[in-house]
């Protein structure tokens, strides 16, 4: 993919992201490189149909970032383990709308 595209944060990612602390570099470096390669996480199914998902591992913890890629833009949804980014999308979303 030879275009670059934008990475844009929620305000709810954002505050994940703060709560990293220490492995905050290491996670923004780990989405900064979707601005190369926004296919690199796998695309999530059902009800999540339209979201993708990038997969961390930093010291021993699972992490996800839930995100959508819109034309030149990925929007992180949420941040955090696995089970969490799950829930929350799940109560918050039941088929989010990709155009």
């Amino acid at each position: 993919m030879s275009e670059r595209f934008t990475v844009k944060l929620t305000k709810r990612a954002v505050g994940d992201l703060e709560r990293l602390r220490d492995l905050k570099a290491e996670m923004t470096r780990r989405l900064l490189e979707l601005e190369l390669d926004p296919m690199k996480g796998h695309p999530l199914t059902g009800s999540l149909r339209g979201v993708r998902s990038l997969e961390v591992s930093l010291q021993g913890v699972a992490y996800r970032a839930a995100y959508l890629v819109l034309k030149q833009e990925w929007t992180c949804l949420y941040g955090g383990t696995a089970r969490r980014v799950l829930c929350e999308i799940g109560e918050e979303s039941t088929s989010p709308q990709v155009r």
